[in-house]
């Protein structure tokens, strides 16, 4: 800490367990000193319970002027992220207060996850001139989202793709009869694969363009970090025996895809009637109805190794 010359590290201790550490190394300026000299290191250890009480008055009592730096440490490591590598897709937990959905392990320590609870409400586009989910109001407020999370898990945000694919116009399939005039009905016609109708999409109907079956997030060393809307192909991917979204009613949420199903109609997965049921409304679900935001995320999670950089 350049205010106060302290190196500070923490560790979050359970019953029956210990901890140590090594300093291996020191480095210090030496210009201006005249002859021998030499150094030593003072340790201060300290333990206090896991209480909010009790964490305070450690502060207001410490002997050493602490700085902010060492508060903030503190702070993360009591509320640290949680070890996603041990999760099962479908499971759900809590970080800073909001709460999350395991939705896949996207392999070298990256995590996929979703907030499960609506976290704004967002129109899926309203600005002229834009066609494709890239930099709709849709993308702009999930990005807003993002900005606005707590550092400790912004830290942990992996970059993705700066413009995702299969979400405008290269998506269309603009068929009427998929269409339905309310959220208690469903086409007949939608391609499905097995039941309950609308819960998984046959994407190998010929409609399905190769653009929108391949529109994944995935890490872009050269993207942005930023949350996002799911895709239909990521919807679909996750939703099954064994995913993030095991039956129809698990998916139960509503908001659109950042799909377009053409120019004025995005893709809906509906939280009435027939919950968790892909559809398309040709009357009042246009781009500019207002529906809940449920961003998503790929996290860093090195089998629960992660780096504050603080």
């Amino acid at each position: 800490d350049p205010q106060t010359g302290w190196a500070y590290w923490a560790n979050l201790l359970f019953p029956e367990e210990a901890t140590s550490f090594l300093l291996d190394q020191a480095n210090f300026a030496t210009s201006g000193i005249r002859g021998d000299y030499y150094y030593g290191i003072k340790a201060v250890a300290n333990m206090v319970a896991n209480t909010d009480g009790d964490v305070s008055a450690f502060w207001d009592e410490a002997p050493e002027n602490h700085s902010d730096l060492a508060k903030q440490l503190v702070d993360e490591v009591r509320n640290g992220l949680p070890i996603l590598g041990e999760m099962a897709p479908g499971q759900t937990f809590s970080m800073r207060g909001t709460q999350y959905r395991y939705l896949e392990n996207k392999g070298e320590g990256n995590h996929l996850i979703m907030a499960t609870g609506n976290q704004f409400g967002s129109a899926w586009n309203t600005i002229a001139g834009v066609t494709s989910y890239n930099g709709s109001t849709l993308d702009n407020n999930m990005k807003n989202w993002h900005n606005n999370l707590p550092s400790v898990i912004r830290r942990q945000v992996q970059p993705v793709q700066k413009e995702f694919i299969g979400t405008g116009p290269e998506a269309h399939i603009g068929i009427a009869s998929w269409t339905t005039n309310f959220s208690g009905n469903l086409s007949s016609v939608i391609p499905i694969v097995g039941t309950p109708r609308a819960f998984i999409l046959d994407f190998e109907h010929p409609a399905f363009t190769e653009a929108l079956k391949n529109d994944f997030a995935e890490v872009d060393p050269n993207g942005e970090k930023k949350a996002f809307a799911l895709s239909l192909a990521e919807f679909n991917h996750l939703s099954g025996p064994g995913k993030a979204f095991p039956t129809m009613a698990s998916r139960s949420m509503w908001t659109t895809p950042r799909t377009l199903f053409d120019t004025n109609l995005p893709w809906f997965i509906q939280n009435v009637s027939i919950l968790g049921s892909f559809n398309i409304f040709n009357q009042n679900g246009t781009v500019a109805r207002i529906t809940d935001g449920f961003p998503a995320l790929i996290l860093r999670d090195e089998d629960g190794a992660w780096n504050s950089n603080i």
